[in-house]
């Protein structure tokens, strides 16, 4: 069976959308506050919310993150175990 460039990035753009959802799945089941405001994140972040009877979140705004204080990173380094 032969696939279409049109089918391809069809199957690709629902991965992609698929990944997102699962994305948001997991930060709601881990308690993370939402992180991305790309819909279908939300979309997966929000069925969690729905389903444990709590309302769904709105998407963060842009700047809304705390500032990274550069002493938290003192002993981080990138790569494995030293």
């Amino acid at each position: 069976m032969k696939i279409t460039k049109r089918q391809l990035r069809r199957i690709i753009r629902e991965a992609i959308d698929q990944q997102s959802y699962d994305l948001g799945h997991e930060d709601a089941m881990s308690g993370i506050e939402p992180q991305l405001p790309d819909p279908d994140y939300m979309m997966g972040y929000n069925d969690v919310l729905i389903d444990s009877d709590r309302p769904p979140a709105k998407p963060p705004q842009d700047g809304s993150g705390k500032p990274l204080d550069p002493a938290d990173l003192q002993y981080a380094h990138v790569g494995g175990r030293r």
